[in-house]
């Protein structure tokens, strides 16, 4: 599989499904090689920012590391906010969530 991220020679991290809120996916890659896989629960620990508490995501969140060479940073940030819900699917909450097309492997 291409990653499909120039440069990126690892990467490494948490991420969030909004299809599959209460997991944590793990993230591993080297090169071309991009393994995702269940890393448990989401903590229920506080948030530090309120508007979380409020949208009811608590600690949910995005922890990815990316390394690499000649990485072009603002097509990298891009890619990785496109995948991120936008304000009006924020608000409908996780029932909504549940619902929406989830392209990754069971885990």
């Amino acid at each position: 599989m291409t990653n499909g991220l120039p440069g990126v020679l690892r990467a490494k991290g948490f991420f969030w499904l909004a299809s599959r809120p209460d997991d944590a996916g793990l993230w591993s890659q080297a090169g071309d090689l991009l393994t995702v896989e269940y890393a448990g629960p989401w903590g229920e620990g506080a948030s530090d920012d309120e508007s979380d508490e409020e949208a009811g995501v608590g600690t949910l969140r995005q922890e990815l590391v990316f390394i690499g060479v000649h990485l072009d940073r603002p097509a990298l940030t891009a890619a990785l906010e496109h995948c991120l819900l936008t304000d009006e699917e924020m608000a409908r909450g996780h029932s909504t969530w549940r619902r929406l097309r989830d392209p990754f492997p069971e885990f």
